[in-house]
């Protein structure tokens, strides 16, 4: 009962906004779908599941707007069954529940990082970092897995961060990395970024970007990069398989 609630509300959310679908046409995994019965925006996943985006806020982590929803009939719809909720996109906004006065950063398959202090959050995201949390839903709090509490000076997986007056023959730029496993730094640049992810870039100064001097670089390609910022629904498939095997 509390998720059909739940997607009523979603629904809801979506209909204040207004949804203009392109074109009614067959869907594939990795679309945004709806139907003319319902506003409700879904992901479709790897497994032929329909993934619930809880709310409007989550949903604009990953999307600016609604111009590559994809309008499917209502059938087509139903054969989709309700799969897993979607998490907030990594190195976007912090999180927290109502009820636990404990702010967290989001990494891939919505692990939580807790940030132990205002001044750690102060260090990380500057002195505005409060207006960068959302409230999650208490009925979908339980799609995130709380992880290892953030360490002093250590950015959560996913954020993406900018270095300042990079100079190379001659030439000063800001050059982009986003964070990874192990703290490598993933050089991405700047006409891969779309406009929901250059909104969060964090820029760091000289002696914050002094820890990752000696670690390991790599440039993603765009194929590289679009594959970690997607949404990612097999990963929850192959993990839910193991544990039932």
């Amino acid at each position: 009962m509390r998720l059909f609630t739940s997607l009523a509300i979603v629904s809801m959310l979506f209909g204040l906004i207004g949804i203009t679908p392109i074109q009614v046409q067959a869907a594939e995994a990795g679309d945004l779908v709806t139907c003319s019965d319902y506003n409700s925006v879904y992901y479709l996943a790897n497994d032929d599941t329909r993934w619930v985006f809880p709310n409007e806020a989550t949903y604009f982590t990953w999307y600016e707007d609604f111009d590559d929803v994809v309008e499917i009939s209502c059938e087509e719809l139903s054969l989709y069954s309700i799969g897993s909720v979607v998490t907030y996109q990594p190195g976007t906004r912090l999180v927290k529940i109502q009820s636990i006065n404990k702010v967290y950063a989001v990494e891939p398959g919505g692990v939580l990082r807790w940030i132990g202090s205002e001044s750690q959050a102060n260090d990380l995201y500057s002195s505005d970092w409060a207006g960068r949390i959302d409230d999650v839903p208490d009925g979908f709090w339980s799609s995130y897995t709380e992880g290892n509490a953030l360490a002093l000076g250590e950015y959560p997986i996913g954020t993406i961060i900018s270095k300042a007056d990079v100079s190379i023959c001659g030439h000063h730029y800001h050059a982009f990395y986003r964070i990874d496993p192990q703290d490598l730094f993933e050089r991405v640049y700047e006409v891969f970024l779309n406009p929901v992810l250059n909104s969060y870039v964090i820029e760091l100064s000289d002696d914050q970007v002094e820890p990752y001097v000696d670690v390991e670089r790599k440039a993603l390609s765009e194929v590289q990069f679009d594959e970690l910022v997607t949404i990612d629904a097999e990963v929850f498939v192959e993990e839910l398989t193991e544990e039932e095997e």
